[in-house]
């Protein structure tokens, strides 16, 4: 069946306006029968200063603990692909609840992005809600993720005019926006070899469909782990240039079987 093999790097960057980088992310690898899998997430935090970091910080350690508490126990009774996403829809409304009960005792607004990416067993695993994105790049750049934002519900519902009207980020729904969310869930086989990134809107606001290509293309000609975090920065100094005023974080995740093993 050939071993599958995991390559990930992030690069996060608190960008050239803002004195707090509010976004955080989560990297996890494990293996079973020469085969490795893993958890990886990217959160952005909504609240400006700590309380946007506070919220997308408690999202990553929900997910640390998630797969702390219950990995092993998915990987060795082989849990069907409903019960996974189930479970990980589970951790997100929990926080939900937390950063809404946080908020109410400390007269705050604040909340997080979450875009949850699971590579198991040749299969992967989408948990999303914001505006967070992941993609899968080989041929072409292809988006596994809906934007929640207001912008995109206008142009889906065909209001084209009235969406020239409105800021692209305003959310309709993230964790801890309020106690009805509905996140996202996708799962995909994995055939072949193939490039996920997850990035904030940071990153991916003012990058074109060819720049993600070259940046695939670089990334793809090495498995050193310096030079492909020295990529992902090549690609957020090149977004600081064009004047983006975010946090910018990239993740970059090379999935690969080695047919040879």
């Amino acid at each position: 069946m050939g071993q599958e093999i995991i390559e990930v790097v992030v690069k996060s960057d608190k960008g050239r306006v803002k004195k707090v980088n509010e976004d955080n992310f989560l990297i996890k690898v494990g293996k079973i029968n020469n085969n490795e899998f893993g958890l990886f997430a990217i959160c952005d935090g909504l609240g400006g200063l700590s309380n946007g970091d506070l919220a997308s910080k408690e999202m990553v350690l929900e997910l640390e603990k998630w797969w702390n508490n219950r990995i092993a126990n998915i990987v060795s009774n082989n849990i069907v692909d409903r019960d996974i996403l189930v479970e990980l829809s589970c951790v997100i409304r929990d926080v939900n609840r937390k950063l809404i009960k946080y908020a109410s005792d400390n007269n705050i607004r604040l909340g997080t992005t979450a875009s949850i990416l699971l590579i198991y067993n040749r299969k992967f695993y989408v948990c999303h809600i914001g505006d967070s994105r992941i993609y899968t790049i080989s041929s072409s750049v292809n988006k596994l993720t809906k934007d929640h934002t207001y912008y995109n519900k206008l142009i889906q519902n065909g209001e084209i005019e009235e969406s020239k009207k409105v800021k692209k980020s305003i959310l309709t729904q993230c964790v801890g926006s309020g106690p009805s969310i509905s996140p996202d869930f996708l799962v995909g086989r994995l055939n072949k070899d193939v490039l996920f990134i997850l990035c904030c809107d940071g990153f991916y606001n003012k990058m074109s469909d060819r720049e993600f290509m070259d940046m695939k293309n670089e990334l793809e000609e090495t498995s050193d782990y310096g030079y492909m975090g020295e990529i992902c920065t090549k690609y957020i100094e090149l977004i600081k240039g064009k004047g983006e005023r975010d946090n910018i974080t990239v993740m970059a995740i090379k999935y690969r079987v080695n047919e040879g093993e």
